[in-house]
């Protein structure tokens, strides 16, 4: 009995040492997704318009899920670094429309697909001459 405990006593110390060294499998995702052009600076006089596309490709196999939205970017440095606004913004005072629903989630395969934004100053008044 005492060699019987023994040998169940080193069992259980080695298949825990064993578990304990071996790899784990671990499942992970990988997403790839180009979006060109990457940056933009827009300025926009009041009583003008202005067009961009976006291409958005996706580099892996499976389709990706996408919603689009605007997002607010502030300054935060001299240096031209800006912090983004995580949630979409609300009250933005341009007219805005876009070929593809904002806020609005959709599927992107494996060809490219282009989002044109446009986006239109606020209108002012013209000066008259009294």
């Amino acid at each position: 009995m005492k060699i019987f405990t023994r040998y169940t006593l080193l069992f259980i110390l080695t298949s825990f040492v064993y578990r304990l060294s071996s790899p784990i499998k671990v499942n992970a995702q990988n997403i790839s997704l180009s979006v060109s052009p990457p940056v933009v600076e827009i300025l926009l006089a009041p009583n003008q318009q202005l067009s961009q596309t976006f291409f958005l490709k996706s580099n892996t196999p499976d389709s990706l899920t996408i919603i689009p939205s605007l997002h607010l970017a502030t300054p935060s440095d001299s240096f031209g670094h800006v912090t983004l606004d995580p949630s979409p913004a609300g009250n933005i005072p341009l007219a805005i429309s876009s070929s593809l629903p904002l806020n609005q989630p959709f599927t992107l395969g494996d060809s490219p697909l282009s989002l044109t934004l446009t986006l239109e100053g606020a209108t002012s008044d013209l000066p008259e001459d009294t």
